[in-house]
């Protein structure tokens, strides 16, 4: 082990930029090996992986789930607009077992360093929106998109999901439509409609 005592303001930003760097390549290493293993396990028990995410500095692995026909119970749920009705607690325990069994079988929770808390949530009213097929299943629902660099000046997008193609998202705001690539969506979310 060295220890290097520098003085220099450079010297600590560089360190914390280095930190950084080390963090996002691992998270996003852990994020990929976990959905491999994860997603044909969970889709044979009839749920899909919404989103993945891990926290490496506070030994976080999320996972936010859903039924993958889109229903809490496999069944109709009545409701007139056609949406889920959720994932319950039952669900997350269910999945968090399921989860936990594959990781430690393929050696995965190995790979992170130090403990780790699993989480299993529903998307909830706010859902994350990460695949095409996402955006599709949600056109004509209001969401809030932030880009990875301004469009026509801006980095935010409050506005209904009008259409998605192969490689764009449309979004209309105060009567102006906007197309939005893929690879510029930083973060998409429904907005609730309450």
């Amino acid at each position: 082990m060295i220890f290097v005592m520098v003085t220099s303001p450079f010297f600590f930003v560089f360190i914390a930029e280095i930190e950084k760097w080390f963090y996002v390549g691992e998270e996003l290493s852990i994020r990929a090996e976990v959905e491999r293993a994860v997603s044909p396990v969970l889709a044979g028990h009839g749920y899909e992986v919404v989103l993945c995410e891990f926290l490496p500095r506070q030994h976080i692995l999320r996972l936010y789930i859903d039924r993958a026909d889109g229903r809490a119970d496999g069944r109709a749920d009545g409701r007139a607009d056609g949406r889920d009705s959720g994932v319950g607690v039952e669900d997350c325990a269910r999945v968090s077992r399921l989860v936990g069994d594959v990781l430690d079988a393929e050696g995965i929770s190995d790979n992170i360093s130090g403990r780790y808390h699993l989480e299993v949530s529903s998307p909830g009213l706010d859902r994350p929106l990460v695949k095409p097929a996402d955006f599709r299943r949600f056109i004509g629902q209001k969401v809030k998109i932030t880009t990875r660099q301004p469009l026509e000046g801006r980095k935010r997008f409050n506005g209904e999901l009008i259409s998605c193609d192969a490689n764009n998202i449309n979004v209309a705001i105060d009567g102006n439509l906007y197309a939005i690539a893929f690879e510029l969506i930083l973060r998409a979310n429904l907005v609730p409609e309450l």
